[in-house]
Parts: C-alpha cells; structure tokens; sequence
C-alpha cells in the first residue's frame, strides 16, 4: 500500500451516478423530487418553475429518459424552430420590412 492518499475523481463520480441513475431511474427520480420539494418549502414555493427547471435539467444529464410528467426543459437562448415551408402554389408573404 502507498503512502500517498487516495485523490478524488470528481469525473468518475459523475459517471458512477449516472450508472446508477440509468440503473434506477425511479430511485433517481424520487431523490430528484425530494431535493426540488425540500428546495420549493425553504423558499416558499417562490422559485418553484427554476427548481423543476433544474431538476429536470439534473434528469438530461443523468441521462434519465423523459417521462410525460417531466418534459425536458426548453433553452430560452435556443433558436426557435423555423417555420414549415409553404405547400406548392400557395402565397408566400414577404419578409417584414421589405
């Protein structure tokens, strides 16, 4: 045995909690659901919309899939979709501004 001590690895502590999540997913979910709630009552449900935001961000990044109770969240920065092309032979409008 050495006598240098053990380093932390804060990368293969991540990939062992996404292990288990994957592994667990309603283990996972039900530790996520008591953070949100415990974080929700210590601030008075004021920030309750960014809390299940970040849960659900926690969620992605654990690799959990989505469930319909808990869509991922949307990027507010992301761009928007754009819009379908026209069907043959119907108008087009113009640009804005031109």
């Amino acid at each position: 045995m050495s006598d240098q001590p053990q380093q932390f690895n804060a990368q293969d502590a991540v990939n062992q909690a996404k292990d288990y999540a994957q592994q667990n997913p309603d283990m996972a979910r039900s530790g996520i659901d008591k953070v949100e709630d415990f974080l929700d009552a210590k601030t008075g449900g004021k920030y309750a919309d960014a809390i299940d935001k970040a849960g659900d961000w926690v969620e992605g990044q654990l690799g959990l899939p989505n469930n319909t109770n808990n869509p991922a969240p949307t990027d507010p920065e992301a761009p928007a979709d754009p819009a379908p092309p026209a069907a043959p032979g119907e108008p087009v409008d113009p640009p804005a501004g031109q």
